[in-house]
């Protein structure tokens, strides 16, 4: 999916269907184009109209519209690295209260595994437009590997009472990523 035409096509019948009485086809269009196009709640309205997988590819419109159509190793990698994720919460603009803290620590780790599941060639495409470094990719992976997987990505993200994510830290050291100072004290 390169275009918003492309994920209005995958929709099925209930998804379109709840997406003409939130706003509109031709709102929901803008909408995924510029998201400011659409107010919070209008997005949100979009958002509770999709399924899992239709907000996965909503999700990766970003990296889609640097790379063109992921390769099919590259699809199954995230798909299965998002498949506990619940897309609808992050991707919501007004998340549940005490929610917000989850929805930035899943779509940190959504981006860590998307950007990871790239091949090669995918990842030198999408890196200038997604302000990535050109040699940076093995330290993603890397990442991916020391944590063990999505879930432990995640997890590693989390703060425990306050305290920073060591475990993505500590990762991220080992893999060589510059996280720009590193830990805060």
């Amino acid at each position: 999916m390169t275009q918003p035409q492309g994920l209005m096509t995958q929709l099925s019948t209930e998804e379109q269907s709840c997406i003409s009485e939130a706003g509109g086809t031709e709102q929901f269009m803008a909408a995924i184009d510029n998201p400011d196009l659409a107010s919070p709640q209008e997005r949100d309205a979009f958002v509770n109209c999709l399924e899992h997988e239709s907000l996965l590819a909503l999700f990766l419109k970003g990296f889609t519209d640097q790379t063109g159509p992921l390769s099919d190793d590259t699809s199954a990698c995230i798909s299965t690295g998002f498949r506990d994720f619940d897309l609808q919460a992050m991707m919501l603009s007004n998340p549940a209260p005490g929610g917000e803290e989850t929805a930035m620590i899943q779509s940190m780790a959504g981006f860590l595994i998307a950007v990871s599941c790239l091949n090669e060639e995918e990842y030198q495409v999408a890196s200038p437009g997604l302000d990535l470094q050109p040699d940076g990719r093995e330290a993603l992976q890397c990442i991916t590997d020391t944590l063990g997987g999505p879930r432990e990505i995640a997890a590693s993200l989390e703060s425990k009472e306050g305290k920073p994510p060591m475990a993505f830290f500590n990762a991220a050291s080992k893999c060589g990523l510059d996280m720009m100072g590193g830990p805060p004290n």
